[in-house]
């Protein structure tokens, strides 16, 4: 059997469909490790839309299962690589260049205990150096912000830091914290607040400290995943609503306009009302769902006799 030959079977078979929507759950996974959030969200409804139909899928009940498919089988696939990412990444120190002040070397001890988690009664050692320039920015308090991510939940401590000598930020001063964390996926950031405890500047933040097991992350990464993925349904849902009013209208509109019309506004093809299929005007049948179509009564046009 020729190359040619065997695609055109398989493509009939399930497995070509499988295939495709494998491809697009790979795509999407890779769009949701490498992309922003909201690009991914943006982009992902689109490529599960669009990938099947190019390919011929024109049933909106298969459309419908299609993107459970994807968003099942694109999470599953993320959930692992971004909690491998992250359980394995080094620790870097949080900096950040503000306006009024400079952090550096941003840094908690120990940052992960080996190749297990650290016991849930370690003491983390928080440190922080902070520089600032400005007159007016002096005797502030520096806190830090740790963040504990469960399930799709995310509960926040804030914990005041203790500054090593006279609070003076315009030669350096080192803020530090011992405390003792929740096992849980967290992450933590520095603030610099001021008398009213507003804060002005502060770090990006990163994950860490780690005293939870591979599989605490990786539940949570994945629920928070599949949390998501409800924005990618609605944006999947409204486009397949607007796909199937515009296909209604055109099948509406082709009942309703007479032959001539029908060739002018869809190039000599008609829309089957069976499947939605799109099917050449010289055709008896449906070439993808074998619908019969009746032949149109010919009509006949006669002038009318003036008599002289």
């Amino acid at each position: 059997m020729d190359a040619k030959a065997f695609w055109g079977k398989f493509r009939t078979t399930v497995y070509f469909r499988l295939a495709y929507l494998t491809l697009v759950a790979l795509i999407g996974m890779l769009l949701l490790m490498s992309f922003s959030t909201c690009f991914a969200l943006l982009l992902i409804p689109v490529l599960i839309l669009l990938v099947p139909h190019a390919f011929g899928e024109r049933r909106l009940r298969s459309h419908a299962v299609n993107v459970i498919f994807v968003i099942a089988l694109s999470t599953a696939l993320y959930a692992p690589l971004a909690t491998s990412d992250v359980v394995t990444r080094p620790q870097a120190p949080q900096a950040f260049d503000g306006v009024r002040a400079d952090f550096a070397a941003g840094l908690v001890t120990p940052f992960r205990c080996g190749d297990v988690p650290c016991p849930a009664n370690t003491a983390f050692n928080f440190t922080v150096n902070v520089t600032s320039t400005d007159a007016g920015f002096t005797d502030q308090s520096v806190e830090l912000v740790v963040l504990d991510l469960v399930g799709i939940d995310v509960r926040g401590q804030t914990l005041t830091m203790i500054p090593l000598e006279d609070r003076n930020l315009s030669n350096g001063e080192t803020f530090y914290l011992n405390t003792t964390l929740p096992p849980a996926f967290h992450i933590f950031n520095f603030n610099i607040v001021n008398a009213s405890g507003a804060p002005v500047e502060g770090t990006f933040g990163s994950a860490g400290p780690f005293n939870a097991g591979y599989d605490v992350h990786l539940a949570t990464i994945w629920l928070r995943a599949l949390f998501f993925s409800v924005f990618i349904l609605f944006g999947f849902y409204l486009m397949l609503m607007l796909y199937w009013w515009t296909r209604r209208a055109r099948q509406v509109r082709g009942t309703m306009a007479p032959p001539e019309a029908k060739r002018a506004e869809g190039g000599g093809e008609f829309t089957c009302t069976n499947c939605g299929a799109d099917v050449a005007e010289t055709a008896a049948k449906c070439p993808k769902c074998g619908a019969v179509f009746e032949p149109e009564a010919e009509r006949e046009s006669a002038e009318p006799v003036h008599p002289k």
